[in-house]
């Protein structure tokens, strides 16, 4: 393939000045009636730290950072009340008891002395107890609260007196008694449908909520794998319950079990493997519903955006691979978009927030089942939001970590965010990134540029994150996403036809790895404890063609490697 010295000259000069961009671009108005806002930036933690874990009740907003310090904040106004040492930085919010919890979870303990959870009075603020153990999970019903620590390898092959003595311990919540020991070890989560615990132990097995004795074990394929804590084998990491949930076209109350495989340098495959059960007949789940995206410990389910699910597939082995996968709340597969990795779905606004850079995120339409670059913003990981899914849901308010920033993120009335400008837009704008990412920028004229004006622009980030094709028709000065029906993202080459004043016809490849989706074997009765090969993993290259000057897009042939394309446009070789 030739490429002009006029292509080269822009590509550095545009490379030139996206990496010397900073964060924050003008706002522009909305058609809509809502759109989601920072409405509130606070700095809580020190440099060098980062915040970890959010709750929030009616009043107040619980918060801890790295250096296991909790900041309780009045909620209306987000500013500090009371800043404290806490033994770890995990949160549990029971505000029914007016409780919090912080745990230390996997996190080193710093004095060498046994793993605490601290015990808070959110009314007094006071410190009012501390309980052995790393994890925590509460029956508010009872008021019952099970602790207990991660198995591990060594307490495996310990002496089992050891591993007894390290079960998890039931305690009244009223008075901090201790009730009851059990002799299994591992994370406790209490199952409120069935009136049982669960204990994460390499599996997950189902407990008698008050005798803490096993019943049964939900994963027994993982005991059938040739080892046990093996690199390439396969282990459950945690269990989530969602009781009462139907925000993404799940189950009403389901369970979800998550696996890893343990992995070296190279990466470990599918990351975090999901099996989703029903919370009350512990049967299997023809589909399961999709996660948000969090750096917290609080998981919520994402909803359904005009009766589509968007799930987000990740694939980290050597390179990661990002996919979002859309289906209809049947299950059944639409779309699946490679080179995109969604973190947040907001319903009330038809609004996604994907990765893009160290400095910035990227802000989506997912009306109509097209994600559509529609704006910048910070980047930041959610964090938290109520003390329960149903409390978030109703509420509307999220919490974002920017580092040792909190932000506060609501759907807002348009013109409100406008005028409170806390929502950066592109504005007419490229999408940016910063020196440290490695970008691959393709900028090509139109061969009619002399009195059309139109430039077209493609970009890949650090060999996975894909920013589609866009076009400007005033020479640069303002551009548009023209992603209409293009689903791999990472766009390397663009050509048109010799004729293109007039049949408007245009091409790009691009490169594609589409992940297997893994609940699919869960749906075929083939789940087993394995890792996900990476023959899971298509890969290719991918030609698509326009008619309408990029207006839409549709593919035209697949491949193994660019040989296999056919030849459509003469500079694609």
């Amino acid at each position: 393939m030739s490429i002009s010295p006029f292509k080269i000259l822009i590509t550095i000069i545009l490379t030139s000045i996206f990496t010397a961009c900073s964060g924050s671009l003008p706002l522009t108005d909305l058609q809509s009636p809502t759109r989601l806002a920072i409405t509130n930036r606070v700095s809580l933690a020190p440099d060098d730290y980062a915040l970890v874990d959010l709750r929030a009740d009616e009043a107040q907003v619980y918060v801890t950072d790295s250096a296991n310090r909790l900041y309780i904040l009045d909620r209306n106004a987000l500013k500090t009340i009371r800043t404290v040492a806490a033994t770890g930085d995990q949160l549990t919010l029971v505000p029914e008891h007016h409780r919090l919890y912080v745990a230390p979870g996997n996190q080193y303990v710093l004095d060498g002395g046994p793993p605490m959870i601290a015990v808070f009075d959110t009314q007094t603020l006071a410190q009012v107890g501390a309980l052995p153990g790393r994890f925590i999970s509460i029956d508010s019903t009872h008021d019952r609260i099970y602790t207990g620590d991660p198995l591990t390898l060594e307490l495996e092959q310990a002496a089992p007196s050891q591993t007894q003595a390290a079960g998890i311990h039931l305690f009244d919540g009223k008075t901090l008694t201790e009730l009851a020991v059990g002799t299994q070890p591992g994370i406790p989560v209490y199952n409120p449908v069935r009136n049982e615990l669960l204990i994460v132990a390499y599996t997950v097995y189902t407990a008698d909520a008050q005798t803490l004795t096993v019943k049964q074990d939900l994963l027994p394929e993982l005991a059938d794998q040739e080892m046990r804590w093996c690199t390439g084998c396969a282990q459950a990491v945690a269990a989530t319950i969602f009781s009462g949930s139907t925000t993404s076209g799940g189950a009403a109350d389901s369970l979800l079990l998550e696996l890893n495989v343990e992995g070296g340098g190279k990466g470990s495959g599918m990351e975090a493997s999901q099996r989703w059960l029903d919370a009350r007949t512990l049967a299997p789940l023809t589909h399961g519903p999709a996660l948000q995206e969090t750096c917290g410990s609080q998981k919520w389910l994402r909803p359904a955006i005009d009766e589509r699910i968007y799930r987000s597939l990740v694939y980290s082995r050597y390179q990661e691979i990002h996919n979002v996968l859309v289906e209809d709340l049947a299950g059944v597969h639409g779309r699946q978009v490679d080179g995109l990795a969604l973190l947040y779905a907001d319903a009330q606004t038809s609004t996604g927030i994907a990765a893009l850079s160290s400095e910035q995120n990227l802000l989506l339409d997912l009306a109509g089942g097209t994600p559509t670059p529609t704006g910048l913003w910070p980047a930041f990981c959610l964090i938290g939001a109520g003390a329960t899914e149903a409390v978030a849901s109703a509420d509307g308010t999220i919490y974002g970590a920017a580092g040792t920033d909190l932000l506060q993120i609501e759907s807002i009335e348009a013109v409100q965010a406008d005028a409170d400008q806390m929502a950066p837009r592109l504005d007419g704008g490229l999408p940016q990134w910063t020196s440290s990412d490695v970008a691959e920028v393709t900028l090509q004229q139109s061969p009619n540029f002399a009195q059309d004006k139109t430039l077209y622009w493609a970009a890949v980030l650090n060999g996975q994150t894909g920013l589609g094709v866009w076009r400007s028709t005033d020479s640069g000065e303002s551009w548009q996403p023209v992603w209409q029906g293009l689903d791999h993202l990472r766009v390397t080459q663009l050509g048109f036809s010799p004729n293109f004043a007039h049949d408007h016809t245009m091409w790009a490849t691009a490169d594609f790895a589409l992940i297997a989706d893994p609940l699919d074997a869960q749906k075929n009765g083939t789940a087993s404890g394995d890792a996900v090969p990476e023959t899971a993993i298509q890969k290719g290259r991918s030609l698509w063609k326009s008619t309408n000057r990029g207006d839409t897009w549709s593919l035209v042939a697949t491949a193994a490697d660019d040989a296999g394309l056919p030849r459509e446009f003469p500079d694609r070789h």
